[in-house]
């Protein structure tokens, strides 16, 4: 085995800044969202202005800073969907 194998060492790219750096704030918005989609009643499909605006209640709700606006939008987004995906045995199921 030669002596002189070089090693390559990936950087390791950190997280984008907007989205929440620890588990304990992703899993707040991810609660919180689902308690306002709960309370609020909302059915899919939500317009990516909807998805903004509802976003930016959770935060401010939440006094999150609003660069989650996006991270929160697809949280959001999936749990208004969660009930109808659910509905569909898993093995039914389709990706498009």
């Amino acid at each position: 085995m030669p002596k002189d194998i070089a090693v390559i060492s990936g950087t390791r790219k950190g997280p984008q800044d907007n989205i929440p750096r620890t588990k304990s704030e992703r899993n707040r918005i991810k609660e919180s969202t689902r308690r306002y989609v709960d309370r609020q009643k909302l059915v899919a499909p939500l317009s990516i202005d909807e998805l903004k605006t509802h976003s930016d209640e959770i935060l401010r709700a939440e006094q999150l800073d609003l660069k989650y606006r996006d991270f929160t939008a697809i949280i959001l987004s999936n749990s208004v969907w969660r009930d109808s995906v659910a509905g569909i045995p898993y093995d039914k199921r389709l990706l498009l």
